[in-house]
This record gives C-alpha cells, sequence and structure tokens, in this order.
C-alpha cells in the first residue's frame, strides 16, 4: 500500500502525529516535573501574599527580556511590589554583584534572575549574604559550579533534569510554566478580562522568546507553547506585539509563522539591547495601550532597520573572504559592531549549511559569536575550548555560542572546532529527508505538510530529492541573484551566488537530482507545489 507523504515523513523522523499535537496543557504538566518546579511556585507563591518585595534580573537578549516581562506581567497582577533590571550590552552578559547589591538596595527579599545565573557562585553568595532569597531559571550550561551548590537558592535548568525534553527550554519557556503555576494559585480575586490578559502575554511571550532564541521546537514542550502562541498571535494579538508587527509590515498581509518571529519580531526586540537601551523593548514589552506600544513599536523598528543596513555589509564582508571548503565557516571583521555579529554568524549557517563563527576584534580581545546546525552541540565545544585553555571565555546551548578569545589562539580555537565537526554526524550540506518522483510534487501531498508545521530550531522543513531532468533555467530578478527551474517542476533558487546554486546555468539539458523544500505557491487564484531549491547534484 502506498504511504503518504506525510506520514514517511514523521516515520523517517520517528515521531508520531500524537507526540507531534502535544497540548499545552500536557506540555505544562511534563514541565512540572523538573528538579526545583514545586519549590520555585512556593518560593514566589509566598513571597507574594506575604507582601515581600521582589527584584526580576533579565539578560539584554530576547529570552531575558520575554522572561522579564512574563515574570513582571504576573507580579504585577497579583500585587506584588516589583522592580525590574535589564542591564545593557555595555554592562556585560549575567547577573552581577552591582546587580544584586541594587537588588538589596532595593529592600527586595526574592531575586529572580532569568536567562543567567546558573554558574553565578559569588553573585548568589551575596545575594545570600544581603538576606536575599533567590530563584534562578536558566538554560545555559554551566562553566564552573552550580549557584545551588553555594547557598540557600532555587535553581531551574533542565540540563539538570532526567528528562531530555526540558533541557530544550530557555528561559522564557521554564518562566511560562512557573509563572503559570503561581498564578493559578492566586488569580482568583482577579477580573475574568485581567487574568485572560495576562494568560495572552505569557503565551505570547513565551513563544517570541522560544523561537527567537532558537530552541529545538521538534515534538514536546517547546512544540505546543509555539503552536498554540502563534495561533494566538495570528488570532488576537496582545497590543505591544500588534503594535510591533503592524511597524514591521506596515499594514502588509504577512502570514505570521515563525519567520516572522525569527526575522521580524525577535531582532526587532533584540535591537535596543544591541544599540540603545534594553528599557525601550521592556517598554513595548509592558506597554498596555495601544499609542504607548506604537511610539516604543516606532523607535525599535527604527533601530533595527539601521541594524539591518549594518549588517548587510558584514555579512558581505564575510561571504566574500570566507574559506567555503571547511567544515566550519570563520571571519573576524575589522571594527565590526559587536552586537551584530551572531547575527552575521546565523546568515553564514543559513548560506553554507556549516557552523559558522563571526568575531571582532576590540583590543587585544576577539570577541565573537557562533551558530550551529542540527546535530553539532556548539556550545558544549565552546565550553570544552575554555576548559582547554584555548578560550579566554565563553559558553552557549546547542545551537548558539558567545565566545572571547586571545588573537594569537584564533587559529587553534577554529581548528579545535574542526575537530569536533569532523567527528560530528551534524547532517550539513545535501540532507535529504526522502526522495520522490516529478508527480508526488502535487498539491495534495505538499499541502498535507501543512500538518507538519510549525518549522524551526530542530524541526526544520522537509528537504526533498527529485530525479529529472533540468529543461529551462533562467535568471530572474533586479539583483539576477535567483535562478528559476523547470524540469518538469518549476523551482526557485534564491541568493544564487552566495549558495553556490549559479551551477544551475551551466546545467541546462542535464539530468540531475535537484534538492529543497517543497512549498505551496498561490497565484491568480490557483494553487502549484513548487521547490525552494537548496542544492542540485548533476548525473
Amino acid at each position: 500500500m502506498k504511504v503518504a507523504l506525510f506520514d514517511q515523513f514523521l516515520l523517517d523522523r520517528g515521531k508520531s502525529k500524537l507526540a507531534l499535537d502535544l497540548s499545552l496543557d500536557d506540555a505544562l504538566f511534563i514541565a512540572s516535573w523538573q528538579s526545583g518546579f514545586c519549590e520555585a511556585v512556593e518560593l514566589v507563591t509566598n513571597a507574594i501574599s506575604a507582601g515581600e518585595r521582589i527584584f526580576v534580573f533579565g539578560d539584554y537578549d530576547v529570552d531575558g527580556m520575554t522572561s522579564a516581562s512574563i515574570w513582571l506581567r504576573v507580579l504585577r497582577a497579583l500585587g506584588a511590589s516589583v522592580d525590574v533590571l535589564i542591564p545593557s550590552r555595555a554592562d556585560g552578559y549575567g547577573l552581577s554583584l552591582k546587580a544584586v547589591q541594587q537588588a538589596s538596595d532595593a529592600g527586595a527579599s526574592l531575586l529572580i534572575c532569568v536567562d543567567s545565573g546558573t554558574d553565578r557562585v559569588r553573585e548568589i553568595e551575596l545575594a545570600s549574604q544581603s538576606g536575599l532569597r533567590s530563584l534562578v531559571i536558566d538554560h545555559h550550561l554551566p562553566k564552573g559550579g552550580r549557584a545551588e551548590a553555594s547557598c540557600p537558592t532555587v535553581l531551574i535548568n533542565g540540563h539538570f533534569s532526567a528528562d531530555p525534553m526540558l533541557a530544550k527550554l530557555c528561559a522564557a519557556g521554564q518562566s511560562y510554566a512557573i509563572a503559570s503555576a503561581v498564578f493559578d494559585r492566586l488569580e482568583a480575586s482577579l477580573e475574568v478580562a485581567v487574568r485572560s490578559s495576562v494568560r495572552q502575554h505569557l503565551l505570547q511571550y513565551a513563544m517570541v522568546g522560544t523561537i527567537s532564541d532558537m530552541m529545538d521546537i521538534g515534538p514536546g514542550f517547546n512544540r505546543a507553547i509555539v503552536t498554540a502562541g502563534l495561533d494566538e498571535l495570528r488570532s488576537d494579538p496582545v497590543p505591544s506585539l500588534r503594535a510591533l508587527l503592524g511597524a514591521l509590515f506596515k499594514g502588509a498581509d504577512e502570514k505570521i509563522g515563525t519567520s516572522t518571529i525569527s526575522f521580524g519580531v525577535g531582532p526587532a526586540i533584540n535591537s535596543a539591547g544591541r544599540f540603545s537601551s534594553p528599557e525601550i523593548a521592556i517598554g513595548l514589552l509592558m506597554s498596555d495601550a495601544p499609542g504607548d506600544a506604537e511610539v516604543f513599536a516606532a523607535r525599535l523598528v527604527e533601530l533595527n532597520d539601521g541594524r539591518r543596513q549594518l549588517q548587510s555589509a558584514m555579512f558581505d564582508e564575510a561571504m566574500g573572504a570566507v574559506d567555503r571548503n571547511r567544515p566550519i565557516a570563520a571571519f573576524v571583521g575589522d571594527d565590526w559592531e559587536k552586537g551584530l555579529v551572531g547575527l552575521v554568524a546565523s546568515g553564514m549557517v543559513d548560506a553554507l549549511q556549516v557552523p559558522a563563527l563571526a568575531a571582532t576584534r576590540i583590543g587585544d580581545v576577539i570577541h565573537g559569536s557562533g551558530r550551529s546546525v542540527p546535530g553539532f552541540d556548539l556550545g558544549r565545544a565552546v565550553i570544552a575550548a575554555v576548559q582547554a585553555g584555548i578560550l579566554l571565555g565563553g559558553g552557549g546551548h546547542a545551537a548558539a555560542c558567545g565566545f572571547q578569545c586571545a588573537p594569537e589562539q584564533w587559529e587553534s580555537f577554529r581548528l579545535f572546532l574542526e575537530e569536533d565537526v569532523l567527528r560530528a554526524d551534524h547532517g550539513a550540506t545535501s540532507h535529504v529527508d526522502m526522495v520522490i518522483d516529478v508527480a508526488a510534487l502535487n498539491v495534495d501531498e505538499i499541502g498535507a505538510f501543512s500538518g507538519l508545521a510549525p518549522y524551526g530550531q530542530g524541526w526544520p522543513q522537509p528537504v526533498i530529492g527529485i530525479p529529472c531532468t533540468l529543461y529551462e533555467v533562467a535568471v530572474i530578478g533586479k539583483n539576477k541573484d535567483t535562478i528559476r527551474v523547470n524540469a518538469g517542476f518549476k523551482g526557485v533558487a534564491f541568493r544564487a551566488s552566495h549558495n553556490g546554486l549559479m551551477k544551475l546555468l551551466e546545467s541546462r539539458g542535464r539530468k540531475a537530482i535537484v534538492i529543497g523544500e517543497p512549498v505551496i505557491s498561490e497565484f491568480g487564484g490557483s494553487l502549484s507545489a513548487e521547490m525552494r531549491i537548496r542544492d542540485v547534484v548533476v548525473l
């Protein structure tokens, strides 16, 4: 019996439809299994009930700011006295002694630290000595000791859980689960409209943080958050995200999906921490009045537009110089904007399908960021390089990292990572989920793939290969960088010069296997199945 492509795809990835459709309620129940969850809920609930002052500290990226906003939304709705601190990029990453002192000076008795803190032993010790209880919600691998080892604190980090699914949660996902449980306990006195608004903000912010921090959205907790959050964002966006979407797309009919967050909402929120003050992003995320939200959103889009122009120039420079034959793409720019190196690395991964490092030299130190491909844990590799004395510092998670390197150690660091990559099966260039014939690329079969969405880190869009003859190949577009193919089906290759696909022009009339992502295209009211070409193997 013929198996539908949809079912074959799930079978090949070892997943079931049931796992794919995990409900949000079931996901929240699973999250409550992790070590420290109940203690965290008790800690915050008791602090609110006792009228204690609470201090929220978050990182300056999207995960940190959405996590902090989740806690601010819950705590303020429940009448808690709360302060928040999001340091600027100039202040450096992570919980600092200065921030702990600020929390103590504010009269707080509970410190909630999100998206950092796992290995901040000295800082948590100071908090304890200052009379602060601490709740650390983090997802980064520790480079040294664990904060909970030295003083009373509750540490939530999925890497220390027995369930591997929980190791894939970012701070926003963790905060969503814990803050929701706190809210469940104490919401009874609130009006129904207030309860509904808080829950909407929590879910939509957790979704934004999860996608933006490149978390694995394969079947499990993260996927449940992302699916439910995107559904809500499409039907009833909270005022802050409605304003930001409006400012980004200027009323255009944007089909909201993971890419809307990855390439639109997330970078715009991040631009505050990169080029200005995180207070602008927090101001947006905490806005309820449409007018206020629109002011903050306009400022973020202005910052983001400047970011895109600078990032494009940096990316072009890197791609023009990088050695494309090595297992890792790596480049150090001169006087680059430090806050953009991660985005440049991400673009290099998209273009070359190998792990990538982008960095800039500041004084006597190279500051960089990396992005990975499925199957290669870049964060662990960077921590291993720190422990081996190759790097001055660094850390991260499976998909992304940050690092500091002495210039004389740069080549050693790159070789260290390349050896790791060559040992790993990271499924890079020309990975194919299935090979099909031309007739199978039709609206019914490919349309059914919509049930596999949303796609993202850990759950990429299906990649197919089609044996065919390249009947027609033509360059189109203003920049002459897009190639249209007719091979018994229609296919298009974007950014062909960057992706090594100009070779299609030399292959007219040849037999080949065209590799890419199947998509449904609509033109003039009719639907057709086409392919976005990623690679071609000429036979």
